[in-house]
């Protein structure tokens, strides 16, 4: 079963985003309660549900929980949302991967 397509993001994430979202060990109430535009306003929404997403699909790829295919689709979403190689390997790094 494949990933269904997803809307590019606006503006692809970047270490920042990552250092936030970590900044609160990916706790989205956390980062609501610390004024979450005041703390961090370049963040959306829909850049933390992306990196929730990606963190999680790279977890289920490094335990061999997904099929080669799902596999491919988590990578290729990866690859269309960072800004950089540095931010993958970030990514890479909250998942445990």
């Amino acid at each position: 079963m494949s990933q269904p397509d997803r809307p590019p993001l606006p503006q692809r994430l970047t270490l920042a985003d990552l250092e936030t979202w970590a900044s609160v060990g990916g706790d989205l109430d956390g980062w609501v309660r610390q004024g979450r535009h005041g703390a961090a306003p370049h963040m959306t929404d829909v850049q933390w549900a992306t990196i929730d997403e990606l963190v999680m699909g790279l977890q289920q790829v490094a335990r061999g929980l997904v099929a080669p295919a799902l596999a491919q689709a988590i990578e290729q979403r990866l690859q269309a949302c960072v800004a950089d190689a540095a931010v993958a390997a970030r990514l890479r790094e909250l998942a445990g991967a």
